[in-house]
Formats: C-alpha cells, structure tokens, sequence
C-alpha cells in the first residue's frame, strides 16, 4: 500500500517478518516503511538516493527515523522504521500557521 510520494519516489507500508532470538519458532512482525526510486528519477537521483541511505545507515538516535536495509537490486529501496504519524516535513507544511517558535 502506498502512503506518501516523496522527491525520489513512492513509500510503501509492509511488514518486516524476523525470527525472535533465542526462541526457536516465533517470529517478529515489525511494520515498515519501504522508500522507493521511480524509474522516472534514475539514474539521475541515484547517487543521491544512495547518499541519503548512506548517512542514515550510521545514525542511531532515538529521535531518527532508523534504516533498517537499503537494496540495490533492480529498483532501489531504503527499508525503514514506519513513523506511525506520517512525515515530519508535511505536518510543519500543512499546520505551517498554528506553529509558534517560542
């Protein structure tokens, strides 16, 4: 399911499936965010596609979306952790007028 455009291309919701450590047989079910190329955007938006995985992949802060995986095959993807309430940069776009610096 598609839940937002963004610069390069589509987000997908889906469900990251990992086997629990230790446990045998259980598994994980983590919902993500898949981020997409269009084909439309390569290869000019490549490197910088690539470039933005690669910065993110070294940031490990509570308050940052993390990158779980990037994939390189055929159609570049960023795996991420889903940030249940949508994007940052669109909400400060759309309530624009309501925020106040204080």
């Amino acid at each position: 399911m598609i839940i937002d455009k963004g610069g390069f291309g589509s987000v997908y919701k889906g469900f990251l499936i990992q086997p629990e450590a230790n446990s045998g047989l259980s598994q994980k079910h983590r919902e993500i965010a898949i981020k997409t190329l269009c084909d439309d955007h390569y290869p000019s938006n490549s490197r910088e596609f690539l470039r933005e995985a690669s910065v993110m992949i070294h940031l490990k802060y509570h308050c940052i979306v993390q990158l779980i995986s990037i994939s390189k095959e055929g159609t570049l993807m960023m795996v991420q952790e889903l940030v249940p309430l949508g994007s940052m940069l669109r909400f400060i776009l759309e309530q624009k007028d309501t925020i106040r610096a204080h």
